[in-house]
C-alpha cells in the first residue's frame, strides 16, 4: 500500500510558501513554458548569477541567458543552468582549475561541481563557441560561495 504524504498542521503554513512532501517550488519569471525554472536548481542559478553580478536577459526555459558584457569575434552572452547533482566524470578531456574548481569545457560548453550542485554554461544566443574561461570567473566563484 502506497504511503500518502501527511503533513501536520504547524506545517500547513509552509504550503503557501510550496513546499509540500520535502520538495520546494519556486518560480523564476521566463518567458516560455519548461520545468526548470519552476525548480530549487533554478533559484540556485539566478542567486549565483546575481552574487557573481551578471544580469539575467532572458530565460528559455531550460536555461537562463546572461549577458557577460564586451564585444568581439567570441560574442558575449551564455546560457546557464544548475541543479543537484554530480558533474559527469569524463564529460571533456578538457579541464582548467579556476577558483577551486575544476572545469570541465569543451568549444561549446563547460561545467563544474559547486558543492552538491553542478553548474553548466553554453554559447549563448549571439555566441558561436564558448567564452574564454576567465571571462566567467566572477560566476565560478559565486558558484563556489552560495548554498
Amino acid at each position: 500500500m502506497a504511503r500518502a504524504c501527511s503533513v501536520p498542521a504547524v506545517i500547513l503554513p509552509a504550503l503557501v510558501f510550496g513546499l509540500a512532501c520535502g520538495h520546494e517550488k519556486v518560480s523564476i519569471r521566463c518567458e516560455h513554458p519548461g520545468e526548470w525554472p519552476h525548480t530549487a536548481g533554478a533559484e540556485w542559478t539566478a542567486r549565483v548569477i546575481a552574487t557573481a553580478g551578471y544580469e539575467r536577459t532572458g530565460c528559455t526555459g531550460s536555461a537562463f541567458v546572461i549577458d557577460t558584457g564586451g564585444t568581439g569575434p567570441s560574442g558575449h552572452d551564455l546560457y546557464v543552468w544548475g541543479w543537484r547533482g554530480r558533474v559527469p566524470p569524463n564529460y571533456s578531456k578538457r579541464r582548467l582549475r579556476i577558483g577551486g574548481a575544476e572545469i570541465q569545457y569543451d568549444r561549446l560548453r563547460a561545467t563544474w561541481q559547486a558543492g552538491e550542485r553542478v553548474l553548466w554554461v553554453e554559447a549563448g544566443p549571439t555566441t558561436r563557441r564558448l567564452l574564454p574561461l576567465h571571462r566567467v570567473r566572477r560566476l565560478i566563484r559565486a558558484s563556489l560561495e552560495v548554498d
